[in-house]
């Protein structure tokens, strides 16, 4: 059953500790580890997508950015806006977007409060 389940669905696993108190649990609340897991034939099917999703494990990500590739998930073809109302980069790019190598946490509208260069 397990095995078929991850043949045909995207997978996300987010885990963060709930230790406030401390240094550690500090950064783990600011920086809490996210997994994706692609089945094969989207990987196939959307190669783009895929790649991107590599590139990005290296970028500044927000959970902004996990919503936006959650809609995916659910439509791959639909309409992203590439720059808001207000003339900004979008608050949240899918993971199967190339996100900017040089994002800044002022580009990803991240509030000063959750700097982990702060702590």
């Amino acid at each position: 059953m397990c095995t078929v389940l991850l043949l045909t669905l995207v997978l996300c696993v987010l885990l963060t500790q709930n230790l406030r108190a401390s240094e550690q649990g500090k950064i783990e609340e600011r920086m809490p580890f996210l997994a994706v897991r692609v089945p094969r034939w989207f990987a196939e099917r959307y190669r783009r997508a895929a790649a991107n999703l590599r590139l990005n494990s290296d970028r500044l990500t927000t959970p902004f950015d996990l919503h936006e590739t959650l809609k995916d998930v659910v439509d791959m073809d639909r309409p992203r806006d590439l720059v808001t109302d207000d003339g900004l980069p979008p608050r949240g790019y899918s993971l199967f977007q190339d996100i900017p190598d040089d994002r800044t946490c002022a580009d990803a509208r991240i509030d000063p409060h959750w700097f982990v260069l702060i702590i």
